[in-house]
């Protein structure tokens, strides 16, 4: 047991009795070494300390990696992000870094940048300067963690698009239904929108799922495989008019099944909306332009007889079918201009699906290269730089594992194809593609789903416990993907008492936060970092983010340490003992420190200083 001296005499372990432990705890190996579990660091707090400051922090509570959070706007011209951080700063956090034995593993870039594909929210655009002012932020990362941490992950938050639950097809059980509900449940089905994206503009419009549409077409009978047909199917009224029928988006759905596009690809439901739709306008645009150009014709015929009467140019009547003649023309012209316009838009307009994922994977295949590059430059082949998305929210594309690991490797595709035209071979392409591109795995980011999870379901216990097993079933398909493809640079140890997003330390919420770590560990042969993002409680007691996750994944912990032989040869100390004694009690302290205790100068005969 610890010697008397290792306590003051104001301690109050000082007389009490230490339970003795005869068989000191066995010692075994963990899955996930104390040493692995970080904690997350911001840029800046709320409290006013800086980078540095923050860092120094984090290491002097324990931390043995940490992973630095950046807060700061791109969109800020001062007050931080990489441009803000000169040679001396990055030179000192590079050394306290090394005095401390101290690894930075990461970079999270802030989530104002939320997407790679250039989609601007403020704006509901896809825009190409969002998308080069990400990139550019995003090799600043590259550099600043070659210079401070010699290598490293840099993460980005995965909003790549907004995506609906009813089309997603991981969100189906075997009988057809969903297992994640939209907001409003099935009536929220309706209210979903479907976004079409222009490219060359980049604007984005959307049609909701519960509005109808009326088109010249029966749905039940529509034969959509051949465009050049379609017109052919127009059913007509006896009145000699074509008979409009009633479309929901379902029909679209149904249609689209059996149908496939000019190039032999299935057609999406949104693609045949587009050219239903367009060509609908087509036709009306051509139709008035014929109508408004056969009656010029006929205009322009009278006035020939006219002159061929003597009717001079300057009378009256051929003033006025001039005129008519003129009008009809301009209205003519101005309808085919726009059908032409029409015609030439159908081909730019496409789902915001297929053009978001191939800007996205793009810029992760050109940031990936530009990670490879700093790598070899700076040889840093030991440590090397990657960077990937972040499992994104729910209602975003790239939150559901399936989407994480789909955006991943397509990056790597891309990139790996653009290094076999550079000359590197097809395998070697590859092996640098999958070094340099990793994602980062957030845990409540995965717990968000929750909420949209049988939400109406009266028992809360049974919901939780499937939610959870449902939760470990997609941890282990992403530890069955990285043991193949090693497709996880870094993982965020975090929990929450609710589907909403929150940052509570493992262990304190209702997830599986550390049995999925060690599944990722044991299943997915993952040895990277993992950090503790737990910060939510920081404001209750200092270093609960990082103490109460090593305390999720091993309670005796500190009794191993303090008691198990390695101090005092076999006493068995409780957590709460170093918890709340070593590192700041709740309650208020029995002894007076700092300002507010007697001056040094007075001393008592034994020389015990004053506290």
């Amino acid at each position: 047991m610890p010697a008397v001296s290792d306590y003051s005499p104001l301690d109050r372990a000082y007389s009490e009795a230490v339970p003795y432990s005869a068989k000191p705890r066995k010692l075994e190996d963990p899955i996930i070494p104390i040493n692995m579990l970080g904690q997350t660091v911001p840029e800046q707090d709320p409290s006013g300390g800086n980078i540095i400051q923050n860092v120094q922090a984090a290491i002097r509570r324990g931390a043995g990696n940490i992973q630095l959070v950046m807060t700061t706007s791109p969109e800020a011209a001062i007050g931080g992000r990489f441009k803000a951080y000169g040679h001396e700063v990055r030179e000192e956090l590079k050394e306290i870094l090394l005095a401390n034995d101290v690894k930075m593993s990461g970079i999270e870039l802030p989530t104002a940048i939320s997407n790679l594909s250039g989609f601007n929210r403020q704006q509901g655009a896809f825009s190409e300067e969002t998308r080069e002012r990400d990139i550019a932020e995003v090799r600043d990362a590259i550099r600043f963690a070659a210079d401070v941490a010699g290598g490293g992950g840099v993460d980005i938050l995965s909003w790549e698009f907004d995506r609906n639950f009813s089309d997603a097809k991981w969100n189906r059980d075997k009988s057809g239904k969903m297992i994640f509900e939209p907001a409003g449940g099935e009536k929220g089905v309706e209210k979903e929108v479907v976004q079409i994206v222009d490219t060359v503009t980049g604007r984005v419009s959307a049609i909701r799922k519960g509005e109808e549409v009326f088109l010249p077409f029966n749905p039940k009978t529509f034969k959509a495989a051949d465009e050049s047909k379609w017109n052919d199917q127009i059913a007509w009224d006896t009145d000699g008019l074509p008979k409009v029928e009633k479309w929901t988006w379902k029909d679209f759905e149904q249609v689209a099944k059996n149908t496939k596009d000019d190039e032999g690809n299935p057609l999406s439901p949104t693609d045949l909306f587009i050219r239903l739709q367009q060509n609908g306008q087509i036709s009306t645009t051509l139709g008035y332009a014929k109508q408004y150009a056969g009656e010029a014709l006929a205009i322009q015929e009278q006035m020939n007889r006219m002159k061929t009467n003597g009717i001079a140019d300057d009378d009256p009547q051929m003033k006025q079918a001039q005129a008519r003649f003129e009008g009809l023309r301009q209205t003519a012209t101005g309808q085919l201009q726009q059908a032409r316009q029409l015609q030439e838009q159908k081909g730019r307009l496409k789902d915001v699906e297929d053009y978001a994922l191939v800007r996205a994977t793009e810029s992760y295949a050109e940031l990936g290269i530009a990670a490879m590059h700093e790598t070899h430059n700076r040889k840093l082949q030991g440590n090397p730089i990657h960077v990937g998305p972040e499992l994104g929210w729910p209602t975003f594309f790239g939150s559901h594992p399936t989407e994480f690991v789909q955006l991943i490797k397509d990056s790597r595709k891309v990139m790996a194809t653009q290094l076999e035209k550079d000359g590197l071979r097809p395998d070697d392409a590859m092996e640098e593609a999958k070094k340099h591109i990793k994602g980062t795995f957030d845990t409540s980011h995965l717990g968000m789903f929750f909420q949209h999870f049988r939400p109406h379901e009266t028992d809360y216990d049974k919901r939780l416990k499937d939610f959870n097993k449902w939760f470990l079933d997609q941890v282990d398909f992403l530890a069955k993907e990285n043991a193949k493809d090693d497709i996880i640079g870094g993982v965020q140890l975090v929990n929450s008492m609710s589907g909403a997003h929150g940052h509570l330390p493992p262990g304190q919420g209702i997830f599986p936060v550390v049995e999925a770590a060690k599944i990722l560990a044991k299943k997915g042969n993952y040895s990277g970092y993992m950090t503790s993002e737990g910060h939510e409680e920081e404001r209750i007691q200092a270093g609960r983010i990082l103490l109460d996750t090593w305390k999720a994944f091993d309670p005796n912990i500190m009794s191993s340490v303090y008691g198990g032989g390695l101090v005092g040869g076999g006493a068995s100390i409780r957590w709460r003992d170093v918890h709340q004694g070593y590192f700041g009690r709740p309650y208020s302290a029995n002894f007076v420190v700092g300002d507010y205790s007697p001056s040094q100068e007075l001393r008592l005969w034994s020389e015990v200083p004053l506290e």
